[in-house]
């Protein structure tokens, strides 16, 4: 990783896995102090202090299972929570290298490397987690938001996991402000959801150029298909109201049916040029289970391995959770 910062340097990935080697480790202090020139004292110092002489971070727990009884709101709440506990990533290194279009399978198994390593998270990170922690919720459809916003010129994106449940929206997720993340499920229609990020945005000074809505996410813990993020786009600063509300009402009847829109339909859709909502499929359709027979040897080796890794027993990255907590109250 090249230790040359810039300001289109927005911030630094490890694509390195665990446990974090040495270049990335110091690269993560170098933009830390890059990022935060007043601090760089007190980040040197943090980074100089000894590992024993740190407090003991506390290791999270995640929500695995939930009472008998418990409501989905109650679920969905112990989720966030759990996020709140992991704390938002203010490091500037993402932990956790995330590739949206992986398989579901393969985005799962980034799941219980964050629970494993128990370090802070970001966004992007918080939608992965969130898809698999709530993926037992019989009760509960899920799907992607994504949000486009204009700053002082410069460009932000964020995502949320978005919920629908029993006629009621809201939304999972994690943010560096409290109004842009977890909205219980207490809106009526998607519209109301997505205008209450709007009124979110504008109390941050943002405007929000554009809203990415994605189609139900299956629950095969075993696809191979990729997320479908991808499925509604509309424009709260531009678009006319009544035909962005009609867009997203039209659009929320698939989402509440639990309708998938598969990696090859979207390919299909954007060769033919064809409006998305022409393409839309009525339900969502089971994987096939000839595709999971047919996988080489050699994966379903490797993916029995990576399980067995996975029930072992985890080995936190103390010192990592240790420093980086550090970072955060900087």
């Amino acid at each position: 990783m090249n230790a040359d910062f810039d300001e289109t340097t927005l911030f630094l990935t490890n694509k390195n896995g665990f446990p974090i080697d040495d270049g990335t480790w110091s690269n993560m202090w170098k933009f830390a102090e890059y990022q935060q020139p007043k601090a760089k004292e007190k980040i040197r110092s943090i980074r100089a202090t000894s590992a024993n002489d740190l407090a003991e971070p506390k290791i999270p727990v995640p929500p695995l299972t939930f009472p008998i009884g418990s409501t989905t709101s109650s679920k969905i709440l112990a989720v966030q929570k759990y996020f709140a506990e992991l704390q938002y990533n203010h490091t500037g290194t993402q932990f956790f290298e995330i590739k949206k279009y992986r398989s579901f399978t393969g985005l799962m198994e980034d799941a219980k490397q964050m629970i494993k390593e128990s370090l802070p998270i970001k966004c992007l990170e918080a939608v992965v987690l969130g898809i698999y922690l709530t993926n037992k919720i019989e009760d509960l459809t899920r799907f992607a938001i994504g949000f486009k916003s204009v700053f002082n010129g410069h460009v932000h994106r964020h995502v949320v996991l978005g919920l629908y449940s029993k006629g009621m929206f809201g939304a999972l997720g994690i943010s560096r402000r409290d109004d842009l993340m977890y909205k219980p499920l207490t809106f009526k229609t998607l519209t109301e959801l997505i205008m209450e990020y709007k009124a979110a945005y504008q109390r941050h000074w943002h405007k929000l150029k554009q809203v990415k809505i994605g189609m139900a996410i299956g629950k095969n813990p075993h696809s191979f298909e990729p997320l479908p993020w991808k499925g509604l786009t509309v424009f709260p600063s531009s678009q006319p109201f009544e035909e962005m509300r009609s867009e997203l009402e039209k659009f929320s009847k698939l989402v509440r049916h639990g309708a998938s829109f598969s990696h090859q339909q979207q390919a299909a859709a954007r060769r033919e040029r064809l409006p998305r909502s022409a393409s839309l499929p009525a339900l969502s359709q089971p994987a096939s289970p000839q595709r999971s027979a047919q996988e080489p040897a050699q994966h379903r080796g490797r993916q029995q391995q990576q399980q067995q890794q996975q029930s072992a027993t985890p080995q936190k990255s103390l010192l990592m959770r240790k420093k980086s907590g550090y970072l955060l109250r900087i």
